[in-house]
């Protein structure tokens, strides 16, 4: 027989079950409470459940709603808890407890158990990314292949890269992403880049500080481009040591095309070859004819809204908010581009979606993106690299899109007749705008291949 205090405690039980099933058995309440574990358990697993090559508007809306949830939750928990806090503190209240305040009580901690859950899911989720096997044509995995997601310790602070390649054995290749702020781990691994890098490289994709994965591996305060030179020296020595490579090649991108020609300019004798893609020149006069398109643009389409945004910021350079004053110009640009982008990539979606990153990544490196932007880019506008960098040690390769509008390549085939270089290249990729790297992959491969392996890489 129950003593009473059993007793007890097995009425309290049945009383917590019963209103737990009664709980369930409203239609909205069992709908509400299977959202929130499907929608806990996909964000935890997403890396797994979602690989790359996945319906993209159908996982962004998944991810958009969980965002959502995520942050009405926060708000919801915070805002009851004030509530009731406040209530509980008022003696006479307290007292009486009206019938809105215990209802308010129990959303509010049902609001902080989602929370919590929410933030275990994203804990979760973010130690389950990965990097994709590099596969052939036949989507089988290639035998011998190297592809990993790995965290790096550069200057005093974590950072992380991706390695892949057909094989360890092939030359290495420092991949360096636009920006600064930007990260492309997707870039450099879609199904036709892929194949134009990977066959002939191990690419070596590093998420820079205050950019995708490394988004908070120092404060934004402390970037500056000579912060940027060291870390990328540091990198290439590692990637010497651990592929047993004398030298290695760099191919910059956007951003990383200045960051690039730095860095084989101060240290020639670490590399092959230098590649720049969109590549920049001269940071000021290149905005400013940046600006002239994307306002020209959105007068011939009509787009007035647009073209008074612009017409409010002015020219640049800018330094009240260069984030949110170059994206107008840039967004207008990159719209006018937009028909030369003919294999549809979007990295602005298919980052967060990769399985390189996690939830928290994907936070972080929207916030990335906008900080360290506004912190590094008003330090590139005195950069001219017709006066900076006049002659290299290596051999130089530039591609240049023919339709680009945010890095003018008139001012880098201006930069190219007076560069003094052992070996130099133009090449242009005439159905390209800003993205030469994944608008024309197979033009990619045949000059990497036929054109700068064949002159600079002694092991063909």
């Amino acid at each position: 027989m129950d003593t009473p205090r059993e007793a007890t405690q097995t009425s309290a039980k049945d009383s917590s079950r019963q209103r737990l099933v009664s709980w369930l058995r409203r239609p909205h309440a069992a709908v509400a409470t299977a959202g929130a574990l499907l929608g806990l358990l996909y964000l935890a697993l997403r890396p797994l459940l979602m690989p790359a090559g996945a319906t993209v508007y159908v996982e962004l809306g998944v991810i958009v709603l969980l965002l959502l949830g995520f942050l009405l939750t926060t708000l919801a928990a915070l805002g009851l808890l004030v509530v009731t806090g406040v209530a509980a503190a008022v003696p006479r209240m307290r007292a009486s407890r009206p019938r809105w305040y215990a209802r308010a009580n129990r959303v509010a901690f049902t609001a902080v158990f989602l929370l919590a859950g929410f933030t275990l899911a994203a804990l979760v989720n973010d130690q389950l990314t990965y990097a994709p096997p590099v596969r052939d044509a036949a989507d089988d995995e290639i035998a011998g292949s190297i592809a990993s997601l790995e965290k790096i310790e550069l200057g005093g602070t974590t950072q992380y890269l991706t390695i892949r390649g057909q094989s360890p054995d092939n030359p290495v290749l420092l991949f360096l992403a636009g920006g600064p702020g930007g990260s492309e781990l997707v870039k450099t691994r879609y199904e036709d880049t892929g194949h134009a890098l990977e066959k002939h490289f191990v690419v070596v994709n590093w998420d820079q500080p205050g950019a995708g994965k490394s988004w908070n591996a120092m404060d934004t305060d402390d970037l500056t481009p000579e912060v940027y030179r060291e870390h990328a020296l540091e990198l290439t020595n590692q990637l010497r040591e651990r592929f047993d490579e004398e030298k290695i090649y760099v191919l910059g991108d956007s951003w990383g095309s200045a960051l690039g020609l730095w860095l084989v300019d101060e240290h020639p004798e670490l590399f092959h070859a230098y590649i720049g893609a969109d590549q920049m020149v001269a940071f000021v006069e290149n905005d400013l004819m940046m600006y002239e398109a994307a306002l020209d643009h959105a007068r011939d389409t009509g787009d007035t809204a647009t073209a008074a945004v612009l017409e409010k910021n002015g020219q640049p350079p800018y330094y009240d908010d260069p984030t949110m004053q170059f994206m107008p110009m840039s967004m207008e640009t990159t719209e006018a581009t937009a028909p030369w982008d003919v294999r549809g990539h979007n990295m602005a979606i298919d980052n967060p979606l990769a399985p390189e990153y996690g939830f928290i990544d994907t936070l972080g490196q929207v916030w990335a993106l906008y900080s360290t932007f506004n912190e590094v880019y008003p330090q590139l506008y005195e950069v001219d690299f017709r006066e900076d960098v006049t002659d290299l040690e290596i051999p130089v390769y530039f591609l240049a899109g023919r339709h680009d509008l945010n890095a003018f390549q008139t001012l880098t085939e201006e930069y190219y007749e007076g560069l003094e270089a052992p070996h130099k290249e133009f090449h242009w990729f005439e159905k390209s705008g800003h993205n030469v790297v994944t608008e024309q992959p197979e033009e990619l491969e045949r000059v990497l291949v036929e054109r700068v392996l064949e002159q600079t890489y002694a092991g063909r």
